[in-house]
């Protein structure tokens, strides 16, 4: 990895240095419209299965968008290794979006563009396959030094949240940061440029949770991409941001100390890898909506929904009050085409909470019940 930050770092074109070194290692890489695509094929399948690994061009959290320059290191020194590995069992999709972009936006643009295509059957762009997840890396160095990315990255950040309240499966999540607990500390799940993470340090445990369901619940609701795995939601694909930082740098550090402790990073991209690798059907079991109050808990949708039945109640009331006092028929049919909804609401809201086979003859009565009320 040290080599390739530091071909990178005295390169005055990255962009045709980065295309140049993965064409190295995969010579089918191709630049499309500002994102780098290489493709690794499996001997094992028939190439209708993929998995993503990506390292945007600049980080989509550093408050100047900086080059991620230690993540595309890392993500040539990773395409290099798993080439060499024989298990695949999907074909493998390296990207760096965004190339020789001057901002964190123009790398996420870059890389809704890619998907557009690939998703598209352009034929600018080669096809693996139907992509069942991705993984996107990025490696933060706060200080650096005349060498870069010579430092242990050994705080590590699994972060979830897409736009639009978009998240990825729950089991993703929870692999994710069960490998990288792996010889390492708690992993965190808020960037490491956060302003609030000094804060929630030093709160009691109950208050840290609540602070870091607030913090999700506020990321949730923007409506643009916060990261740049981001994308990948939009199109049903299971995406998280795989973040390392390294909060200093120590000039009398042993490089073989400093070697050690970033293998270990590979070993959680690999393992976390390896963990999609063996899957045998798109990941679907667990939750797709929830809030993580820690790394090691969450709140499922099934405990926090409940409080819409209160608004949904109250316009189910609102209804019958309008369709009371409607003067005119386009009025009243208004009213009641509102009414039926409200109740649909309030009745799907109410029956999530049972058994399933009560759930469905609730569901049949209630479909024979909204059909009486827009007869009469």
């Amino acid at each position: 990895m040290l080599a390739y930050a530091q071909l990178f770092s005295s390169s005055k074109n990255i962009g045709a240095t980065l295309l140049e070194a993965i064409r190295d290692i995969i010579p089918s890489a191709v630049l499309h419209d500002g994102t780098i695509q290489a493709i690794h094929r499996s001997p094992r399948i028939d190439g209708t299965e993929s998995l993503v690994l990506l390292a945007p061009y600049r980080h989509s959290f550093a408050p100047d968008a900086a080059i991620n320059l230690c993540g595309m290191a890392f993500l040539m020194a990773t395409a290099k290794h798993f080439r060499s590995s024989r298990f695949w069992a999907r074909d493998l999709i390296f990207l760096v979006p965004g190339v020789s972009t001057q901002s964190s936006t123009d790398s996420t643009r870059a890389l809704e563009r890619w998907l557009a295509a690939y998703h598209g059957d352009s034929d600018l762009i080669d096809y693996a396959g139907s992509i069942q997840a991705a993984i996107s890396i990025e490696l933060f160095q706060k200080s650096y030094s005349s060498v870069p990315c010579n430092c242990s990255f050994s705080d590590a950040q699994v972060l979830v949240e897409g736009p639009n309240g978009l998240l990825p499966n729950l089991d993703l999540a929870n692999t994710a940061v069960l490998l990288t607990r792996h010889r390492a500390a708690e992993p965190s799940l808020n960037s490491p440029t956060s302003l609030f993470n000094p804060i929630l340090s030093k709160l009691p445990a109950y208050l840290q949770s609540v602070g870091q369901s607030m913090l999700m619940i506020l990321r949730q609701a923007f409506g643009y991409p916060l990261y740049a795995h981001g994308p990948f939601l939009k199109y049903r694909i299971d995406a998280i941001t795989m973040s390392f930082s390294a909060s200093s740098f120590s000039a009398d550090a042993e490089t073989s100390d400093i070697d050690r402790e970033n293998s270990y990073l590979f070993e959680k991209v690999e393992l976390t890898f390896r963990s999609l690798n063996n899957i045998l059907e798109h990941l679907h079991q667990s939750f797709f909506f929830y809030v993580m109050t820690s790394s090691e808990s969450f709140v499922s949708i099934a405990n926090y929904a409940a409080v819409v039945v209160i608004p949904a109640a109250l316009l189910v009331l609102h209804g019958l009050f309008v369709l009371q006092h409607a003067p005119g028929s386009t009025s009243k049919s208004l009213a009641c085409l509102f009414f039926v909804a409200s109740i649909n609401a309030l009745i799907l809201l109410a029956i999530s909470y049972l058994p399933s086979w009560v759930r469905y003859i609730t569901h049949v009565y209630r479909i024979r019940l909204c059909l009486c009320i827009q007869l009469v």
